[in-house]
């Protein structure tokens, strides 16, 4: 295999190549993940998904200073810089961390590889992983405009989540997990399962165990802040 990154097409731009395959993804996955990724592919991916993720916290503003106002009404003596230094802090925590989490089941998946005996570059692993999460991405964005709009996104969920077509069909399924986990999780999940296959030449079963083992105890942890409220 042809281990060399992916050239940019001529009269397109190095770094517009590689953030194109966060779209090329959706539509031709194989054909994308078989595209090895450099050190400076995955650091423009880096600053891609960041920009993005900054942006859907900025979309969720309006609902996040709603809840802020209600906060500081029952504590009016917060002073106006400790208001700030709040606000900033949730922008910059909800633009780092799903980008956070996928490059710490990266540098783990990348220890797991090595245990098993299995050779993958890292800056290979994490640019193919950060592709194929891809679907999380178009998810949180599409999430967040729909609340921007809507100020809920309890139909958002009920259109996407994994329970929609149990419901469709008018089966009795009906569970917590089901409800938060979406359509879009499970392709994400096919991806990256293709973008490790490919980065470490291992078969489907380690890939399919590796992953449900390292980003699901990530996704089990989200469900559990979910479940008590914490988050939407």
């Amino acid at each position: 295999m042809n281990d060399a990154p992916a050239h940019a097409t001529p009269g397109q731009a190095p770094g517009l190549a590689v953030v194109g395959r966060l779209l090329g993804v959706l539509v031709r996955p194989i054909a994308t993940l078989r595209q090895p990724s450099s050190a400076s592919n995955a650091a423009v991916l880096i600053f891609a998904i960041l920009a993005i993720d900054f942006v859907v916290a900025l979309l969720l503003m309006p609902s996040l200073m709603q809840a802020f106002r209600a906060q500081w009404t029952l504590e009016p003596g917060i002073a106006a810089g400790t208001k700030v230094m709040t606000i900033g802090v949730a922008v910059l925590a909800g633009s780092l961390i799903n980008l956070l989490i996928m490059l710490a089941v990266s540098v783990l998946l990348f220890l797991a590889l090595f245990v098993i005996g299995a050779k993958a570059r890292f800056a290979d692993l994490t640019g193919s992983l950060l592709v194929a999460s891809a679907p999380l991405i178009a998810e949180r964005f599409l999430k967040a405009i729909a609340w921007y709009f809507a100020a809920n996104t309890e139909a958002w969920r009920r259109a996407v989540a994994l329970d929609a077509l149990p419901k469709l069909l008018g089966l009795p399924l009906d569970s917590a997990a089901l409800h938060f986990f979406s359509l879009f999780d499970v392709w994400a999940l096919a991806l990256m399962v293709l973008a490790i296959r490919r980065a470490a030449a291992i078969g489907w079963f380690p890939a399919i165990a590796l992953l449900l083992l390292i980003w699901g105890s990530f996704q089990g942890l989200l469900f559990q802040l979910y479940v008590i409220g914490y988050i939407k």
